[in-house]
């Protein structure tokens, strides 16, 4: 290839080297758009590929602990609403925690330890004995309906909605949660305090 000079460029046409510059130009804008185009097709199949992985975790979390967890989620549904799913929450909260962290199975206990706990603060509120069966529920009017047994056959029959809504005051945050603030504090020091047990 030939030095370019003062008399090259001269001699040069100005216009061809114009729609020269223009053509890579114009090739160097495609070539960016195609780049970013292709990084958005790979960040959506990461994080279409993250989901699928993480529904399948769970899917495998749940077969191993759902039955253990379900009697518990039913029941303080009625206090955390309609869309609070424990498996999911105990899913949630195991797979975002920091190492070193307990295994699953000692997770699994910790949270049914906290569960039992809630409930049996539910109890104490309430004057019931701690061997008590109490039903739970959301009535389906925005409504909690709690039940216990009172013949001791271990079935929760008699609604004693209007004594727990009289023995119990609440704060604004227990009227939006259904969970006190004194218990709420109690379940997150164990869920951030938790330590294996060996």
């Amino acid at each position: 290839m030939d030095d370019i000079t003062e008399e090259t460029i001269e001699n040069a046409d100005l216009p061809k080297i114009k729609e020269v510059l223009r053509f890579l130009v114009t090739q160097e804008k495609l070539r960016q758009a195609e780049v970013e185009a292709l990084k958005e097709m790979i960040s959506g199949v990461d994080t279409y590929a993250k989901e699928y992985v993480d529904g399948q975790n769970f899917n495998e979390f749940n077969e191993k602990y759902g039955e253990k967890l379900a009697p518990y989620g039913e029941t303080l549904k009625a206090t955390e609403g309609d869309d609070f799913d424990i498996v999911r929450g105990a899913y949630d909260t195991y797979k975002d925690m920091e190492e070193p962290k307990p295994t699953e199975e000692e997770f699994i206990d910790t949270v049914v330890q906290n569960a039992e706990e809630v409930i049996q603060n539910l109890k104490e509120k309430l004057g019931l004995p701690a061997d008590t069966a109490v039903e739970i529920k959301d009535d389906g009017n925005g409504e909690t309906e709690v039940k216990v047994d009172a013949d001791g056959d271990g079935e929760p029959e008699k609604d004693v909605t209007e004594e727990a809504t009289a023995e119990t005051e609440t704060t604004e945050e227990e009227e939006n949660t259904g969970i006190s603030e004194e218990d709420k504090a109690d379940i997150d020091d164990a869920v951030d305090n938790y330590t294996p047990r060996h």
